[in-house]
């Protein structure tokens, strides 16, 4: 049994009082029950997608111990951050945040997470926290020299990743991202971390080919994606559809040119992208490497298949594969 599992059980034991409940939950042998902590603390009606995975309990059982957390109906609040209870799936993210002196605060209406001279605005309590710590905080990122370097960014989110990669030397950073919202607060993003200069965003999805297709956007919590994968088949995320325009890598490349390095976060678009550029020939319009996560949409298209798509590519010299639950994030090397 791996190392964290146990970790995860040890601390379920310390830190909950009807520890098993939480196991026959996310085990689906019952389907909610009141959590009480053996702080006092006590959440009632606890279902499994409200936490996901028993570690989330865990890390709220450590952060009770040190910040301030209470709740009404329906969030429970830290440090003045308001989850709801019906999805606490952040709060490792925020353990995280809060441990390394970020705080969160409203500016004219705006979520801002802020962490030394690093501002953000989320798109709400629940999303952007957990790219926030994993770009800015635990480096996720951080493998490649970026100095003069330049970035294809498929997947920009909030303007996260491109904005480092900025901050961090690149000379210049094109992004895409598909969903409209998102890519509204990318912008402002942008601006305000003075990077206007080094990146262009674009409002497109990607893929293997042009045209229109239909992008599933969670409501409450995850990624936008143009497949349906099975985090988005899992019946605890609410989706949207909206129509968004497609843009093939070919098209990308054939106005940007060569790349030094290629990232990409697509919720699944990395399969067809990747097989446009075995395809085209693309793999010489990269210069350096590869960055992805490789998630798991079916049985084919998984983090073993991008492996081998990347291998073929020429970029078979991975660094350390950082592993989750849905995805692995793979850092490419061209051999």
């Amino acid at each position: 049994m791996k190392i964290q599992y146990i970790m995860t059980i040890l601390g379920t034991i310390k830190y909950v009082k009807n520890w098993w409940d939480v196991f026959l939950i996310y085990f689906e042998k019952k389907e909610k029950a009141n959590i009480i902590f053996r702080s006092g603390f006590v959440i009632k009606g606890i279902r499994k997608k409200c936490f996901s995975y028993p570690c989330v309990l865990v890390s709220l059982g450590r952060i009770m111990k040190k910040y301030e957390v209470r709740q009404n109906r329906k969030e429970i609040i830290i440090n003045g951050v308001g989850i709801p209870i019906n999805n606490l799936t952040p709060i490792p993210a925020y353990e995280c945040f809060f441990d390394n002196g970020g705080t969160i605060h409203k500016e004219k209406g705006l979520l801002i997470a802020q962490l030394k001279n690093i501002r953000l605005i989320l798109p709400n309590e629940t999303q952007g926290i957990r790219e926030f710590v994993e770009v800015f905080i635990q480096k996720g990122y951080d493998k490649y020299d970026f100095r003069n370097k330049t970035v294809l960014d498929i997947g920009g989110f909030i303007g996260d990743t491109a904005v480092f990669f900025a901050l961090t030397g690149a000379k210049k950073v094109v992004v895409y991202e598909p969903n409209p919202e998102l890519y509204k607060i990318a912008l402002k993003n942008i601006k305000l971390l003075h990077c206007k200069k080094k990146i262009e965003i674009y409002n497109l999805a990607v893929g293997d080919k042009n045209g229109k297709i239909s992008l599933i956007i969670p409501t409450d919590y995850g990624s936008s994606t143009l497949y349906p994968s099975s985090l988005q088949k899992n019946k605890s995320f609410n989706t949207k559809k909206v129509n968004v325009n497609l843009i093939s890598i070919s098209n990308i490349f054939n106005k940007i040119g060569v790349v030094d390095i290629l990232k990409m976060d697509c919720e699944g678009s990395e399969y067809p992208i990747l097989e446009e550029i075995l395809k085209k020939g693309l793999q010489d319009k990269i210069k350096e490497g590869i960055i992805l996560e490789a998630h798991n949409v079916d049985e084919k298209r998984n983090p073993k298949y991008a492996k081998e798509l990347l291998v073929k590519l020429g970029f078979g010299k991975f660094d350390k594969v950082k592993h989750d639950y849905l995805q692995e994030v793979i850092t490419a090397y061209k051999q």
